[in-house]
């Protein structure tokens, strides 16, 4: 959405468009596009019961939870920003029809990780927390992605 090019630079029609055509250079796969809907949209037909009803063979985002739900269900996703699905997904375009998938293991480990990272207002004014983030993330976990409109190829 534009909102997320508001934070991190750029124009969502113009990637969006570009990203299609880089796709289409890279791949032969049908392209399904799926617009952010409102909030109450995506309740009444969220992501997960689109990838239910569908046959797909991975999604493909720059800055959406959808990776995280569509790994956790067994379909791959190629992660093109910083993202929290990011670290169990593919981040490099040129491989969309090999996308990289971990193993549940690894999916299991993310998601316990992803838990742990949830925290109140409260909790994040306290010094303690800023040392249980840096404890959970260690030396930070490398940031596999290259946030322009080169997709990352």
């Amino acid at each position: 959405s534009q909102k997320v090019f508001n934070h991190f630079g750029g124009d969502a029609v113009k990637y969006k468009k570009n990203l299609i055509e880089k796709i289409k250079t890279i791949s032969n796969r049908k392209i399904e596009v799926r617009d952010k809907m409102a909030r109450s949209q995506r309740v009444d037909f969220s992501l997960q019961d689109q990838l239910r009803k569908g046959k797909y063979h991975c999604i493909v985002t720059f800055n959406s939870i959808a990776s995280v739900e569509a790994v956790s269900m067994g379909i791959p996703a190629v992660v093109l920003g910083p993202n929290a699905g990011s670290y169990i997904s593919e981040t490099n375009l040129k491989n969309i029809d090999k996308p990289f998938f971990p193993d549940r293991e690894v999916i299991f480990d993310h998601l316990e990780y992803l838990k742990w990272c949830q925290f109140t207002g409260e909790e994040m004014s306290k010094d303690y927390l800023h040392r249980l983030i840096k404890c959970l993330q260690g030396e930070q976990k490398p940031l596999k992605f290259a946030i322009n409109e080169e997709f990352n190829v």
